[in-house]
């Protein structure tokens, strides 16, 4: 069985150094947009099951277990990215430039197919720590502050959204849930409605006419400015 050579601890250490360098001003604000977009597909999801159709139903569902896979894949993609050496090189390479792309990775290959210990797996050695000590740190961290930024934006902008939809749209995302979760048809959540309005009218006293009911217009509810209204729920 051919055994691979493994890279010098040295080397190691600085691809793990590195690669926390690029992560450094990227972590915060991705957690920032993974957590704003995941909402706002939850809220699109409420929407879609507030339809009440089987079909809108099973596909609010499904788009719940999309989101789902999509985070635990993104999890596992992270902890991958920390640990095996191969990925951190590949993230690393995306912030390089086009010249050196490619450079450290192939030095690594190079090495882990060197089956003895001899003059050839020192000058592999030698060749990886080279390539490595080219990469500039400055460049990767500028790198990994350009993407925080964006990342912050974008999870500023899902955050704005969430607000405006929790400020206009809260009841409706509540029943949303409410019917996607509901139980042999019947939801889990009682909700309350308007069967209509009774709205009464105090015209200004000048006019010297009594409380009468509000008429309803073409273009709609029409009294005359300055007039008291009372409005009376009907459920």
């Amino acid at each position: 069985m051919t055994k691979l050579s493994a890279p010098p601890h040295a080397a190691i250490e600085r691809i793990s150094f590195l690669g926390a360098l690029l992560r450094r001003g990227v972590r915060m604000p991705t957690l920032l947009a993974l957590g704003g977009g995941s909402l706002l597909t939850l809220f699109a999801v409420a929407f879609l099951g507030r339809l009440g159709s089987a079909g809108g139903i099973l596909s609010a569902w499904f788009a719940v277990g999309l989101l789902l896979c999509f985070l635990i894949l993104s999890v596992v993609r992270y902890r991958r990215y920390r640990r095996e050496i191969h990925w951190t090189l590949a993230r690393i390479d995306g912030a390089l430039p086009s010249a050196q792309r490619g450079r450290a990775r192939r030095a690594l290959g190079l090495l882990e197919s060197i089956e003895t210990q001899n003059g050839s797996r020192e000058l592999a050695q030698l060749n990886l720590q080279n390539r490595l000590e080219e990469i500039n740190e400055e460049r990767l961290l500028h790198h990994g502050q350009r993407q925080g930024q964006r990342l912050f934006y974008l999870g500023l902008m899902t955050l704005a959204a969430i607000m405006i939809l929790l400020s206009t749209r809260f009841v409706e995302i509540v029943e949303g849930w409410s019917v996607m979760t509901a139980k042999q048809g019947v939801a889990r959540m009682g909700l309350a409605y308007v069967s209509h309005l009774n709205i009464d009218v105090e015209p200004p006293g000048y006019l010297r006419d009594d409380q009468v009911l509000l008429p309803r217009s073409s273009l709609g509810w029409s009294a005359i400015e300055g007039s008291k209204l009372q409005v009376v729920v009907v459920p």
